[in-house]
């Protein structure tokens, strides 16, 4: 078993240093229809981009984007996406991305939180508006390996960002810090079923610190995970040393490990049976 897990993992570290050699430069044309420093997100880095859209990645075709858009308020993802429909109309002029429904949304066990959207997710690279596992971009293609090789279903997660609308996390004022945590407590009040935060990079444990002091009771909730960010950048050769790359990786592969191991189910023989919820009342994703 442990051959096999090292096996795999081996396996997962040759396709994320694929993923951060491949480079492209971004269109000319593109200087000509910049959005305002407020509404973009930081540029992708050569490591971060694609060469050209991943078939892997089902955000890749424009119908799967048009279906995740038809079920942006799908019963799973309701609640969260009206948070971010509110955040919207407080912050008009940043890009805030909604949830996509293929996550677990209010039903997930898991909150995976990143620092600030991508820019894979944002319509001004053509992307579907929505944080996703399937969008085209390093860190979304990682975060899925990880999530598909530890047997952990998308169901069972949410992503969020610490700073939910787009910026330059090194320049955050104190009241964005304010309004960011005030946000993922809201959030947190919409996931009943949560038990465990994997919290991915250090502006994302930043913002689990600052909610601890806000409302230590929310943030001792659930079972907390630090981890790295998925971002090619940490896997990119040309960026870190192969023993830096190993470190990280390591340390991600340990974070999904934990974080799978505490959705398994311990039964103990004084234990009846679970209780599931019936799918009609829990909303299941669509897709």
């Amino acid at each position: 078993m442990e051959r096999k897990r090292r096996f795999d993992r081996l396996v997962n570290q040759a396709s994320t240093y694929r993923v951060g050699l491949v480079t492209k430069v971004a269109e000319f044309a593109k200087q000509f229809n910049e959005p305002s420093p407020s509404q973009r997100c930081a540029e992708p880095s050569p490591s971060q981009r694609c060469a050209e859209p991943s078939p892997s990645q089902r955000c890749a075709d424009p119908a799967y984007v048009r279906e995740l858009r038809r079920h942006i308020y799908a019963p799973n993802v309701k609640p969260i996406n009206e948070l971010v429909d509110r955040l919207h109309a407080e912050h008009p002029d940043r890009f805030i991305p909604h949830v996509a429904p293929t996550y677990g949304g209010r039903n997930a066990r898991i909150l995976a939180l990143f620092q600030s959207p991508g820019w894979s997710s944002t319509p001004h690279h053509d992307g579907p508006g929505m944080i996703c596992h399937e969008n085209v971009d390093s860190s979304s293609i990682r975060h899925k390996n990880f999530l598909d090789e530890y047997k952990i279903d998308i169901e069972d997660v949410v992503s969020w960002n610490a700073f939910p609308w787009s910026g330059y996390d090194k320049n955050r004022s104190l009241k964005e810090e304010r309004q960011a945590t005030l946000a993922l407590e809201e959030l947190l009040e919409l996931l009943p079923n949560l038990t465990a935060v994997m919290l991915h990079g250090r502006v994302a444990q930043d913002a689990w610190e600052r909610l601890l002091r806000h409302n230590p009771r929310a943030a001792n909730r659930p079972y907390v995970i630090e981890t790295y960010h998925t971002s090619a950048r940490l896997v990119d050769p040309s960026s870190n040393s192969a023993t830096l790359i190993e470190r990280y990786e390591n340390n991600l592969h340990e974070a999904f490990h934990k974080a799978a191991m505490h959705l398994r189910p311990v039964r103990y023989p004084e234990q009846s049976d679970y209780v599931q919820v019936d799918d009609a009342q829990a909303g299941e994703p669509p897709f």
